[in-house]
């Protein structure tokens, strides 16, 4: 029996080497198992396996805030909704980390998917955002995003002045 036919299946549909792995890692298969399954089902070589496993650093752990490091922050407009910023550390002073050669990033079905960038970007951000992990910023995000569209959507809100009593008489 294929061990990896599930994941294998899930390949040939289209997802990427980084979905199978936590689809797997989900599933309960350890460390070794991991490298194994995105080894065999995508060819890829071990230092490409582990980079597919180390994804999920950038999003779990501090980032490393350094002059010449990557950092990534996320966003959300109401536009456009929530996407993903990538920026090179050009220096720091005090309190502010300054940026530049940003990328902007859109989740989608297939995974991260580079998006045209409107200006500049920020060209700079405090130090201590980088004190909290992506996910955990991510995750506040969210919940703020959701608690936001329930109270906008919220079956009892409606508008000021949609009552005759709400609007303000001229005297």
């Amino acid at each position: 029996m294929d061990t990896f036919a599930k994941y294998r299946e899930m390949a040939s549909q289209g997802a990427t080497p980084r979905q199978v792995f936590l689809a797997a890692r989900a599933d309960g298969l350890d460390a070794i198992a991991l490298i194994r399954l995105v080894r065999t089902v995508f060819g890829l070589s071990l230092a490409e396996a582990k980079r597919v496993r180390s994804e999920q650093d950038v999003f779990d752990a501090k980032q490393d805030v350094r002059v010449g490091a990557t950092v990534h922050w996320e966003g959300a407009d109401t536009v456009e909704g929530p996407y993903f910023m990538e920026a090179r550390v050009t220096g720091i002073s005090g309190d502010r980390v300054f940026v530049e050669g940003h990328r902007k990033y859109r989740g989608s079905a297939n995974g991260l998917t580079e998006v045209p960038l409107a200006g500049d970007g920020l060209a700079s951000l405090p130090l201590s955002y980088f004190d909290k992990p992506l996910v955990e910023r991510l995750s506040e995000s969210l919940q703020f995003w959701q608690k936001l569209s329930e109270v906008n959507g919220h079956s009892g809100a409606r508008p000021v002045g949609a009552n005759a009593e709400d609007r303000v008489q001229p005297r």
